[in-house]
């Protein structure tokens, strides 16, 4: 379980290589997919030890350091201190969704919901809610929760843009909703 969340996480961190701004940060990223994590969490400790608190540079460094984080525990830990305390920072949304992905792997949907839920009505305008709402469809439905996960289908669906990959994913989730809604007619038609 703990080889298939790393799997899942450094997946997760390729795409946000391209979103660091700062060279030193995306070296630092790039350490830790080349394996060397610890110089990646070395290099990242040192920028962050060098930035105040009031840069604005400030929440990418953070989100680097939970990227590069050695366990799940301080991974979790970087990316809610993003979430709350630089909830207004560009790396907000980022944090939500990689704390959902946490959850999903960790089989605590009820968690995944609740970081999507916030995701989405709190960053309206993210290009993160087509994703976000892929996972919280997924997490809704392992509770049972039909109409909850098809609506967030629904939502992907209108946010996912240009994302092919998302989009036949959501797609997917979008039949399951109709089998489960026939399903559900025919039962209610049986005495």
């Amino acid at each position: 379980m703990r080889f298939g969340l790393l799997i899942l996480l450094l997946a997760a961190t390729a795409g946000t290589l391209a979103a660091q701004t700062d060279p030193q940060l995306v070296a630092a990223v790039r350490l830790a997919q080349e394996g060397q994590g610890d110089s990646a969490r070395a290099l990242a400790g040192r920028i962050l030890a060098a930035t105040a608190p009031t840069d604005p540079k400030y929440p990418e460094v953070v989100y680097t350091v939970a990227l590069v984080a050695a366990t799940t525990d301080e991974r979790r830990l970087q990316l809610e201190r993003l979430s709350v305390e630089f909830a207004s920072s560009e790396w907000a949304d980022d944090a939500l969704l990689q704390l959902a992905q946490l959850d999903f792997a960790a089989r605590n949907q009820a968690g995944t919901m609740q970081h999507v839920q916030r995701l989405l009505a709190d960053y309206p305008l993210s290009s993160l809610r087509g994703v976000a709402a892929l996972w919280g469809a997924r997490a809704a439905f392992d509770t049972r929760n039909r109409a909850l996960g098809c609506q967030w289908v629904d939502l992907g669906l209108e946010a996912v843009g240009t994302d092919v990959e998302t989009r036949n994913q959501l797609e997917f989730q979008r039949e399951r909703c109709r089998v489960l809604a026939t399903m559900e007619s025919t039962a209610a038609a049986q005495p």
